[in-house]
């Protein structure tokens, strides 16, 4: 939908559109064919940004102070005498003019913006930067896509805080020493006339970005100091006649000049990436292409190695592996060539065990002495017959344990060793006792001397 065309802007112009944009904090006036404008326009406003961005106007001017932060008015026509003083705007942090037809930077204008902190005036004409004001604040200076070719030192020294400075697209054939300009993180000086990079860009030792294609740098001087920056991430060199050019290997080429010219180049390109390798660890794009792998929570992985080393290392992995198993093959025969020896010494021993105890347990067990005989002792025999019971009994008991444990292990197959207790030989012999010599008195068993006791 197209908006509503406005010839010239005045203060009753901006309360209707601030009306349509239901009191929004932002004043758009942009696509509106705006040709001029009125200074009282833009009195007792509250808003914090206003776009007058694709109009037609020549100048501007505020008559009241605003508490305005951004101000944006590009592509229009506005030229040097056209861009009033915005010193009632004394809160303004960005101020955008690109795509106007400025030949100067505007720095009058912008001499009570004491809290500017980017301006930007792309795509000018402005042709030098020999004076700035005083802006301690100032931390972006973007003037790319003009037609500068030389840039003063005592203009940089009044914007020392600069943290990005822009000067791509334009007509340098040198850079002024950039040491005074302490905090400065991002260099872009890309598509100029440069022939060398200074050898003093080595004290900026904050530069993070440099970015210097598609000029005509041939030498490595300044370049090679360049190295001592530990905080470089980013470099791109690609466009110089230093970086050569690699051969294509599609190429059909009948020319020998033709042919040695992009020989060279490509020998100039091996040369280049060779040197920026050994030089440039760090980085993580170079050339505009990225160099280490991205990874979570801020780490950078290592470089990924080539092909060919790739290769290497799987061959050396799988000798290695190779000579591991070979190793542990050897090792388990012997273990289990030992094993076997243990057992066959085990078994053998165990089988004489077993052999010696059931050879044992076959003798017949010795007879009893006969008791003497003697008529008069009746009662003796009949207690040496109850002793020699019991002995028989516990005998064959024993026959009978002995007997079902070596029918187990003959039925199962399991040679078992039987851990069998001897009982102890008692050294007190039985002798038979008379019992017409045991006297009857009421001492036997009370504590007196007897046999018994």
């Amino acid at each position: 939908m197209e908006k509503p065309k406005i010839k010239k802007l005045t203060k009753d112009k901006v309360q209707d559109v601030l009306n349509e944009s239901n009191g929004k904090a932002v004043l758009d006036l942009t696509y509106r064919g705006i040709a001029a404008m009125d200074a009282h326009a833009c009195d007792d406003l509250t808003v914090k940004k206003i776009d007058l961005s694709h109009n037609k106007l020549t100048r501007f001017n505020f008559a009241m102070a605003m508490p305005l932060t951004q101000l944006k008015i590009t592509s229009n026509l506005l030229t040097d005498s056209g861009v009033a003083d915005v010193s009632f705007c004394k809160q303004l942090i960005t101020l955008d003019l690109s795509d106007n037809k400025l030949s100067r930077l505007p720095g009058a204008s912008l001499r009570h913006c004491t809290h500017l902190k980017a301006l930007v005036l792309t795509n000018n004409a402005i042709t030098t930067l020999e004076w700035l004001p005083s802006m301690a604040q100032l931390t972006s200076l973007i003037v790319s896509h003009n037609r500068i070719s030389e840039i003063s030192e005592k203009a940089l020294g009044k914007v020392k805080g600069l943290t990005k400075l822009s000067i791509s697209h334009n007509k340098l054939k040198e850079l002024p020493d950039l040491a005074v300009l302490e905090n400065l993180s991002e260099l872009r000086i890309s598509n100029n006339q440069l022939t060398a990079l200074p050898e003093n860009l080595a004290k900026n030792r904050n530069l993070k970005i440099i970015d210097a294609c598609h000029n005509a740098v041939d030498t490595w001087d300044g370049l090679e100091n360049l190295s001592s920056l530990k905080n470089l991430k980013q470099l791109n060199l690609k466009g110089n006649p230093l970086c050569g050019q690699p051969l294509d290997p599609k190429s059909t080429i009948e020319d020998d000049a033709e042919k040695k010219e992009k020989k060279a180049l490509d020998k100039k390109n091996k040369l280049y990436n060779f040197k920026m390798k050994r030089l440039f660890q760090g980085l993580i794009v170079r050339d505009g292409n990225r160099v280490l792998d991205k990874r979570t929570h801020g780490y950078v992985a290592p470089p990924k190695p080539d092909e060919e080393e790739k290769k290497l290392k799987r061959k050396f992995e799988k000798a290695q592996k190779k000579a591991n198993k070979a190793k542990e093959n050897s090792s388990e025969e012997k273990k289990s060539s030992k094993d076997d020896q243990e057992d066959n010494e085990e078994s053998a021993s165990k089988r004489q065990k077993v052999s010696k105890k059931k050879s044992k347990q076959e003798k017949p067990p010795k007879d009893d002495k006969p008791a003497k005989d003697d008529t008069s002792t009746q009662n003796t025999s009949t207690f040496l017959m109850d002793q020699s019971n019991d002995s028989s009994k516990s005998t064959n008991q024993d026959k009978k344990k002995s007997s079902k444990k070596d029918k187990y292990a003959k039925d199962s197959g399991v040679l078992g060793v039987v851990q069998v207790k001897k009982a102890k030989k008692s050294t007190v012999k039985s002798v038979p006792i008379d019992v017409t010599h045991l006297t009857t008195t009421t001492d036997v068993g009370m504590g007196g001397d007897s046999a018994w006791d």
